[in-house]
């Protein structure tokens, strides 16, 4: 009798330890930090929503290039932007089973970019529209931590962008492509 019990705990034992699992992967509660590229300076912000999802919020200023529908003239100009953008990090999981980086929300992702680009520098006759835009993008992207703080981000995404005002020059929307490649400072 005293063996059947020892083997029952035994066995109670080694089931409750085999139910036991290593925690769950998930994005940071919250990362800050700042990022340049060619282009650009940007100050982010990411905050947990669930696991593998974030919502990052970011403010800065990027080139921006457009045409004058006038006379087909391409200007470019240093415009403030304000975006927003639910992430999905969709490889987490891999990721930790494979013993890699998944501090600072480091992993692939799916995004839905929301970019606003305020008209607050337009003048009007030299080409700079005075309206403002919005672009809604779909977005693929890569983020890496090297070290504790650095960060290393580059991503792709392709959608309409659309004019916001009454300026009969510009259309109305047009495609709008982000290929951003930046580093950048995590705190």
């Amino acid at each position: 009798m005293f063996k059947k019990i020892t083997l029952a705990l035994l066995l109670a034992g080694v089931y409750s330890h085999a139910q036991d699992q290593a925690p769950t992967p998930s994005v940071e509660k919250s990362v800050f930090g700042v990022q340049t590229g060619l282009i650009g300076l940007w100050i982010n912000h990411e905050l947990k929503l669930s696991n593998r999802w974030a919502l990052r919020s970011e403010i800065g200023s990027e080139l921006f290039a457009y045409s004058n529908k006038v006379n087909d003239d391409v200007k470019r100009a240093m415009c403030p932007v304000v975006s927003v953008e639910p992430k999905w990090y969709y490889n987490l999981n891999r990721r930790a089973r494979k013993d890699r980086n998944i501090s600072k929300n480091s992993g692939n992702s799916i995004s839905l970019k929301i970019n606003y680009l305020p008209g607050w520098f337009g003048v009007g006759d030299d080409g700079i529209p005075k309206s403002n835009h919005l672009s809604i993008l779909p977005k693929w992207g890569i983020r890496r931590v090297y070290g504790k703080h650095f960060t290393f981000e580059t991503g792709l995404g392709v959608g309409p962008q659309f004019y916001v005002g009454n300026d009969p020059r510009w259309d109305k929307s047009e495609s709008y492509i982000d290929l951003s490649v930046r580093i950048g400072y995590t705190f």
